[in-house]
């Protein structure tokens, strides 16, 4: 499925958010959405997922967002993981699939659960209430139910921010992994742009209220956009192998 956005308003009261905002996001790959603080990033993705009223169309392989949402599942994962609950974290992401598997869950599916939690790395912490770990690891857990789910179209806020440079990668590859063999778009909103440039087939980047540039990696992420989205200085280096580095060196 290939997700296609046109035109798309978002406001808060009188205030506009994104004025006729338009980007691809490809099937297969993962998608970075960057953008300074206050781009609408956030709200992009709300207004994407249907959490927030906009004007304008999202599509998905042709199909106008109410339709394929009945037909296809979107996940969203916000920023802001916050559940004090005293659910296991095996028992969170078995929830991504209650309204496929019901309450009776085969043992299949939970082995599958169990192989997702110890490929990111929380199989220990398995059986442990949510409200019983860190921050880091309530993010990773609720990243997992996202996967778990196996929606048609993955939305990220901001999935690597409360975690460590490991656990960042862990994170990153696995998303990228799950998109491509599932052959659906992941949009993951991001700022540390090195791991955009390193890890996103595709980076769309917001600026002045409306998508500034899409395109791969070393189309977006240059020194001239750096400076005037971004207001710094910047040494920007593609690797010969691929992915792009961003140093930033001083705000303008």
């Amino acid at each position: 499925m290939t997700l296609v956005v046109s035109d798309l308003i978002v406001s808060y009261g009188s205030a506009p958010v994104l004025e006729r905002a338009c980007f691809t996001a490809p099937r297969g790959r993962l998608t970075a959405l960057i953008g300074p603080n206050g781009s609408g990033k956030s709200t992009l993705l709300k207004a994407v997922a249907g959490l927030l009223p906009a004007a304008g169309s999202v599509r998905v392989d042709e199909t106008d967002l109410e339709r394929a949402r009945r037909r296809a599942e979107f996940s969203y994962m916000p920023q802001d993981t916050g559940a004090m609950v005293s659910l296991t974290i095996l028992e969170v992401v078995l929830l991504g699939r209650l309204r496929a598997l019901g309450w009776a869950i085969p043992a299949a599916e939970v082995s599958r659960a169990a192989a997702l939690l110890d490929r990111l790395g929380l199989a220990d912490l398995a059986h442990r209430t949510i409200d019983r770990v860190s921050g880091g690891q309530r993010q990773l857990a609720f990243l997992a139910q996202a996967l778990f789910r196996e929606p048609s179209v993955l939305l990220l806020d901001e999935p690597t921010a409360a975690l460590d440079l490991r656990r960042q990668l862990t994170v990153l590859e696995a998303v990228r992994a799950d998109a491509a063999a599932r052959n659906v778009p992941a949009i993951a909103a991001m700022h540390d742009l090195t791991l955009a440039g390193h890890f996103a087939d595709h980076i769309v980047c917001l600026g002045g209220r409306r998508v500034d540039v899409e395109g791969p990696p070393e189309y977006v992420l240059t020194r001239d956009r750096m400076r005037r989205i971004y207001e710094i200085d910047a040494d920007v280096e593609v690797s010969p192998g691929g992915g792009v580095r961003v140093s930033p060196l001083r705000a303008l």
